[in-house]
This record gives structure tokens, C-alpha cells and sequence, in this order.
């Protein structure tokens, strides 16, 4: 009998222990890798369900309004999920067949029925130890234990352990850094960690393979994001470029190869929503669209919605691109300078104690002093652009010249030089609350004259005609904002910014003609062209966020925009255009998020416009759905409405050239653009790579351009005879297409590859 009861106890010991094994050894070969931003436990722990086949046991009453942050890269499970559950007060406990306990973390009762030691607490930030800048979603974990944490995006992080008298170190890992343990004197509770990046070729390897700076795909349908400190990775013309870099995503399509112009999704690049810290800017290049006004030193990442876009954005009718600018280092003084075969560049960042910043980056063109050859390339290509807007060539003599030429004398010097200073000031007085004081300027000179001299005969007579052509153009750019959000808790967030901005474009061309046969000479004035667009834009945001349960997040705001604008055209004497109109455009809107399952998520909301120049209001309704009928694999759709009253004006001169100034919506030339986005697509997400597959139409009305129905070049000489009436034509139009996008995102080596499919029509009905 004992002989039997002693067997029974060894079987059920050896099976329990081949158990615990097992359950061990699945647990140590599973990799985990995981992305969450202030999302519910329950969101993550369904997420790595579906992903990795895991099942959790848990009452839902112990984790709800447990929210997390955790970024997590190839790491064992139970050291994933230590990391998840970080200071949230659950333990867990890994089981048998891919199953996790989770639990209240127990206290031991004290001896003598004394209260418990109280728990210790650790908190602090882990930056970079050469340029001290925060490093976002670090490691931190008590060496040798379950117990840890995963950092916030500002570096910070914080924790409790229970209380134990046994020495403790620290393990702090970032991905590219060194990994760091710290021993802890007794009673050490603060802490600020510093990280040696590591010195390795991998980083040349990368760039040797393109490695993409594509971060991964936002929570919103359609969004993507983009760092701006991994440009260095994509080739670039000249130098690196924000707005290059978007042309090799998905759905995104440049005007042509050397410009920053974008299409998104079959939309013209005016109908993107381009904002820098909340400054909406109207006009973002140099050089003609061959580099944008932002200096990638300033920018640290950039949100691209291509379509279905949050009710937060409204005002355009394609896309929106919102940049975030870098914030200076607030422990250490950091000087850069640098320069290419185009201009040079300087970045200052100087910490104002430790809680403020200041990051002044500052970009010149040294083109009108050395002319590279680079500069020489674009210069040419630029100037073939020039001729065709003028739609006069520069670079022939008059027509009544040239049977008879026998010498040309052509004089050009043309000058050419932009510059751009972003500038931020940074306060942050405590954790999940900043204040930001921003500026951005932009501005784009060149001098394009030409002289001249023509020496022909005619009727046996030496003619001489000196001609003088005055070519002047610049534009600038200049905006500011002033910021401040704030995390009141958990569950509560605001968001509040005034913003200014203005572009101004002046265009001058003048052409002066003498000509002398023997000693009788004759002056006339061939061309006089003076063109001035410019546009003022005052803006007033305020964002709420509030999410009363793990089921619904609610978001709400107020918008308030002020535009004036000018456009002025005269050639001669005659005035073609001039309109300075302005209007307000103030906005209301509520979101609702509602996810009733881990597997279900429905977004849905309304956004309502007030014109005060059309006297009209509004209504921009959008709805989104995602649903995960099995594991790993999403489907989404949404549908939207947009609306611009700010327009830029495509204007098809009587020189048979095109040109653009910016208006605003009025009712009776210019009318309301209005766009209805529909978007379809699924997504498969596994540990080591990502399919996303979205389709999509857009049905567009309000289209316009300014244009007359024949031509009269002769017209600009002869001041007596009449122009061509000017007319506004309405059109319609719509766009179809595919975007697909494959993605390894995990390992050494990372890799993307986008395929997009579109059709475009418009139709203009009396043109």
C-alpha cells in the first residue's frame, strides 16, 4: 500500500515537473515582439492572442483601466510580459499548452502581524550618453527577476518591486546601444541612466541596403509614419529631404522625379494639409520643387495620412502631413554644422535648466557666391522651367531678327540663394505636460536678367538692338505657434495651440529694346509683368481626449481659421486680376471610439464647417471600422467627407503658360471643394512581417481653374489691343486605386516594398 501511494506521489511529482518543463521550454523559445502606445491591457494582451496563440487567464475586473506603453523587439515571453505588466501590480504565472495566468500581485504577510515593508520604487530617464537626448521605450528591468518596466516616449520611466533587503541592479537595453547594469546603493531611488551607442558597421551595412525609415503603420486607417533622423538611409538628390523620403511609400507619387510635389492617392499637392507644430503652411519648396523648406536636423517624425483622415484635420481634401519638430536637449549644449555642394547648415541646442530647451537649425545656399556643379545641373533645369512659365523663350532675339543675324552678345548672370531657420523653445514642467514655442521661416530669391546685344543688317544698314530683361522672383514663407498639452490623467488629455502663418510671392518682369541704325536710336518697352500672390492664415486649436472605460474614447474640439489673401496680375498697363479676399472658418467636431470586443473597433464622428464668406455651414461625416475575424488578420474600411475653402488657383495665361495663386472659396468665382473618400483593405500581421492592402476612391467636385480659351502672344507687345476675356471653369473628377505594402520588420536587416495602382480623371465640362 505505501509502495503504491509512494509511486503515485513520484508519477504525479514527475509529471507535474515535465509540466513545469514544458511549459518553460515553449515559453524560453517564443519570441515576442510588440508595439502599444497608452492602450488597454486588455487591447495588448488580445493582441498577442491573435499573433502568437497564447491564451490568458484573467478576471476582467483585475485589469480594467489598466493602460500600458511597451515596445518590444525579439524578446523571450515571460520577459516580454514582466515588461508589459510592469508597475500595473499584476503578477503572472506561465502554464501549460501556451496558457498565462495573471493575477493581483500578493504580499507576504509580516511576522507578528506587522505591516508589510512598503514596495520600493524606482523611476527616472534613460538618455543618450554622447547628445543626452532622450531614448523612447527603454528596457529597464531589476537583473536576474521578472520585475521591469518599458519607458515612455520622453525616456522616463517608472516602477515598484516588492521590498527585499538583497542588493539590486538594474538592466537597462535599447536597440544600437550598449546594454548597461547599474548597482543601486541602498536607498537609491532616482536615477538618470546614460547609454553608449554602439560602434558597429552595421549602420553602413544599412545604408548600403536602404534599409527603410519606416517606423510602421499608425493606429488610423491610411496612416503611416516616418523618423526623420534615418533619412541618411534613402537616396537623395544633393541632400537629404523630409518630402523626398515620402515619395517611396505606398500611394504617394512625386509630380516628377526631382520634385517634392506631391500626389497622394490621385489628390494635386494643394490639397494636402501641411502642418509643422500646428502651423498650416502654403507653400513648402526651394528651388522650384526640387528641395522642401524643412530641415531634417528639425524634424524628428512626420505623420502622413493619405486619406480617411481624423476629424481633428479638416480643410483640405486629400491628405494631411503633420511634422513634429525636434525639441532641444535640456541636460546638454550641442553644436552641428555642416554643408554640401549646395549650402551650409548650423544646429544649436541649449539646455535652459532641466526643464527647458532652445534648438535654433538654420540652412543657407552659398550658390550666389560659388556655383557648384550640382547647382550649375539645376540651375539649368530650373531655367528651362522659367521659359516655359514665361512662356517667352529667353534665350532667342525677337523674331524680326533672325533671318538677318550675324552676331549675338548674351550677357546672363543669374543669381540664386535660399535660406530656412526652424526655432523651438521647449518647457516641460513636469511628466506628460510641455509647452512649445515654435518658428519656421523660409525664403527663396532669384535673379534670372539676362542682357542682351543684337548686331544685323538690313537694307545694306548695321542695326544694333541692346536688349534688357529684368527677371526677378522670391518667396517667403514664415509661420509660428504656440503649444501646450497636457495629461491630466489616465483617461483624460488636452491639447491647445494659436498658430500663425503667411507666403508671399512677388514676380517682376520687364523688357527694355534699343535699337540703333546709324545715329538715330529708338527705345520701347516690349514686356512689363508684375505678379503678387500673397495669403495670411490665423489659426486657434483646441483637442480633447477623454476615455471614460476600456469601450469608448471620446475626442472633441474647437477650430478656429482666419485667411486674407491677395492676388494682383498686371502686364502692361492692363490689370488682369486682382482679389484680396478673406473669411473665417471656424469648426466643431466629436469623435467616438467604441470597441465592445478586443476583436472590433468602430470609429465614427462628425465635424461641422461654418464659411463666413459663403455664409454657409458644412457637415464632414466619416465612420471607420476594423475587424479581426481570426487571428492575424484585420479588415478595415472607412468613408468620409472633405471640404477646402482654401484654394490654389491654376491660371492658363494668354502666353500659353500655367501658373497658380492661392484664393479662397467665395460662391461666385472660386467655388467649395468637396471630396468623399472610401477606403477598403485588410491587413496580415505575423512576427516577422506585414502585408497591408488597401483600396480606395475619391469623388471630387469644386475643381477649378482660371484659364482663357485662345491665345494672343502678339497681345503683351501691342498695349493697344485687347486681352483675352478670363474666365473660371468648375470641373469634376475621381480617382481609383490599389496600395499594397509588404514589410519585414523584425532581425538584423529590415526591409519594405510598396505597390500603388491609380487612375485620375478630371472633366471640365466648357473646356
Amino acid at each position: 500500500m505505501n509502495l503504491r501511494f509512494r509511486s503515485k506521489t513520484a508519477c504525479m511529482l514527475l509529471l507535474y515537473l515535465l509540466m513545469y518543463l514544458g511549459a518553460q521550454g515553449w515559453s524560453d523559445s517564443l519570441l515576442v515582439s510588440v508595439h502599444y502606445t497608452n492602450r488597454p491591457l486588455t487591447e495588448v494582451l488580445a493582441g498577442l492572442a491573435d499573433k502568437y496563440r497564447i491564451r490568458f487567464a484573467y478576471e476582467p475586473a483585475t485589469i480594467a483601466g489598466v493602460r500600458v506603453s511597451v515596445h518590444i523587439e525579439n524578446r523571450p515571453l515571460e520577459e516580454a510580459i514582466a515588461l508589459i505588466l510592469g508597475s500595473s501590480g499584476l503578477d503572472f504565472r506561465i502554464m501549460e499548452g501556451r496558457q498565462v495566468m495573471i493575477r493581483p500581485r500578493r504580499e507576504s504577510d509580516a511576522p507578528g502581524g506587522e505591516q508589510p515593508p512598503p514596495p520600493l520604487h524606482f523611476e527616472g530617464y534613460v538618455r543618450d550618453l554622447d547628445t543626452g537626448l532622450p531614448l523612447p521605450y527603454a528596457n529597464i528591468s531589476v537583473h536576474n527577476t521578472r520585475w521591469g518596466v518599458i519607458g515612455n516616449k520622453d525616456g522616463h520611466f517608472s516602477f515598484r518591486i516588492p521590498h527585499t533587503d538583497e542588493p539590486i541592479s538594474l538592466k537597462i537595453t535599447y536597440i544600437g546601444y550598449e546594454t548597461r547594469l547599474i548597482e543601486l546603493e541602498p536607498g537609491q531611488s532616482s536615477l538618470l541612466i546614460g547609454l553608449k551607442a554602439k560602434n558597429s558597421t552595421l549602420e553602413t551595412v544599412e545604408i548600403q541596403e536602404k534599409q527603410p525609415l519606416l517606423l510602421g503603420s499608425g493606429s488610423g486607417i491610411s496612416q503611416l509614419s516616418l523618423s526623420a533622423g534615418r533619412l541618411g538611409t534613402l537616396p537623395s538628390l544633393g541632400s537629404q529631404d523630409v518630402f523626398h523620403a515620402l515619395k517611396y511609400l505606398p500611394g504617394v507619387n512625386a509630380l516628377d522625379e526631382a520634385s517634392i510635389g506631391l500626389s497622394i492617392r490621385g489628390g494635386s499637392s494643394e490639397e494636402n494639409l501641411v502642418l509643422l507644430d500646428d502651423i498650416n503652411l502654403y507653400h513648402i519648396d526651394h528651388f522650384w520643387g526640387i528641395f522642401s523648406t524643412f530641415n531634417p536636423s528639425a524634424i524628428s517624425q512626420v505623420d502622413v495620412y493619405k486619406s480617411a483622415f481624423p476629424l481633428k484635420y479638416g480643410g483640405r481634401t486629400s491628405s494631411v502631413i503633420a511634422l513634429q519638430g525636434r525639441r532641444g536637449d535640456s541636460l546638454r549644449a550641442h553644436v552641428e554644422a555642416g554643408m554640401d555642394l549646395l549650402s551650409g547648415q548650423l544646429k544649436l541646442e541649449v539646455p535652459l535648466g532641466r526643464k527647458f530647451s532652445l534648438l535654433l537649425a538654420g540652412r543657407r545656399a552659398y550658390t550666389d557666391v560659388v556655383q557648384s556643379k550640382l547647382y550649375q545641373d539645376l540651375f539649368a533645369f530650373a531655367s528651362q522651367q522659367e521659359e516655359n512659365d514665361i512662356g517667352i523663350p529667353l534665350r532667342q532675339p525677337p523674331r524680326d531678327t533672325l533671318p538677318h543675324l550675324v552676331n549675338t552678345q548674351d550677357e546672363r548672370r543669374p543669381r540664386y540663394h535660399f535660406y530656412d531657420l526652424h526655432a523651438k523653445a521647449s518647457f516641460q514642467p513636469r511628466k506628460g505636460e510641455y509647452l512649445d514655442l515654435n518658428f519656421f521661416q523660409g525664403y527663396d530669391e532669384l535673379d534670372f536678367s539676362v542682357n542682351r546685344t543684337f548686331v544685323y543688317f538690313r537694307a545694306g544698314l548695321r542695326q544694333r538692338i541692346a536688349e534688357q530683361t529684368v527677371n526677378l522672383t522670391d518667396w517667403r514663407n514664415q509661420g509660428g505657434s504656440l503649444r501646450w498639452h497636457k495629461e491630466w490623467n489616465a483617461a483624460f488629455t488636452s491639447h491647445f495651440s494659436a498658430s500663425y502663418s503667411q507666403f508671399e510671392k512677388n514676380y517682376r518682369l520687364t523688357t527694355d529694346i534699343e535699337r540703333t541704325t546709324r545715329h538715330v536710336t529708338e527705345k520701347r518697352r516690349r514686356i512689363d509683368m508684375f505678379e503678387r500672390n500673397y495669403i495670411r492664415d490665423f489659426s486657434l486649436r483646441a483637442e480633447l481626449q477623454w476615455q471614460p472605460g476600456q469601450q469608448h474614447l471620446l475626442q472633441g474640439g474647437l477650430f478656429y481659421q482666419h485667411n486674407d489673401l491677395t492676388y494682383f496680375l498686371r502686364i502692361n498697363r492692363r490689370v488682369i486680376q486682382q482679389r484680396e479676399p478673406q473669411g473665417a472658418m471656424p469648426a466643431v467636431y466629436l469623435e467616438h471610439t467604441f470597441s465592445p470586443a478586443p476583436f472590433l473597433s468602430l470609429n465614427w464622428g462628425l465635424r461641422n464647417h461654418y464659411s463666413s464668406l459663403l455664409k454657409k455651414t458644412y457637415l464632414s461625416p466619416r465612420i471607420s471600422l476594423k475587424i479581426k475575424p481570426v487571428p492575424r488578420l484585420e479588415l478595415k474600411a472607412a468613408w468620409g467627407r472633405y471640404h477646402q475653402f482654401t484654394r490654389k488657383v491654376y491660371l492658363l495665361s494668354h502666353l500659353a503658360n500655367l501658373n497658380a495663386f492661392w484664393g479662397l472659396a467665395d460662391g461666385r468665382h472660386i467655388p467649395l471643394s468637396q471630396a468623399t473618400h472610401s477606403v477598403l483593405g485588410f491587413s496580415l500581421n505575423y512576427p516577422h512581417f506585414q502585408l497591408d492592402v488597401e483600396a480606395y476612391h475619391k469623388s471630387l467636385s469644386g475643381l477649378l481653374t482660371y484659364s482663357t480659351l485662345h491665345f494672343a502672344p502678339e497681345a503683351v507687345r501691342d498695349t493697344e489691343r485687347p486681352l483675352p476675356d478670363y474666365r473660371f471653369f468648375e470641373g469634376s473628377g475621381n480617382a481609383w486605386g490599389l496600395d499594397v505594402l509588404l514589410r519585414k520588420s523584425t532581425g538584423k536587416y529590415t526591409a519594405w516594398l510598396a505597390y500603388s495602382l491609380g487612375r485620375v480623371m478630371h472633366q471640365y465640362e466648357e473646356l
